[in-house]
């Protein structure tokens, strides 16, 4: 399931969740930043260990 969420300036970001913690690594909500401050973040480093979700 997707969502959609918002960031602080009112920009639209599809997502599962607010949180940008599973994807970038950043213990932050997409609320909380700009949508400019949202695509500086990595979301291809993610420290997230994909293996264990398959197990």
């Amino acid at each position: 399931m997707v969502g959609a969420q918002l960031t602080k300036d009112g920009v639209v970001i599809c997502g599962a969740t607010d949180s940008l913690e599973a994807t970038t690594g950043e213990a932050v909500r997409v609320s909380e930043l700009t949508a400019a401050e949202v695509r500086k973040l990595d979301a291809y480093q993610s420290p997230v260990d994909f293996e264990s979700y398959a197990a």
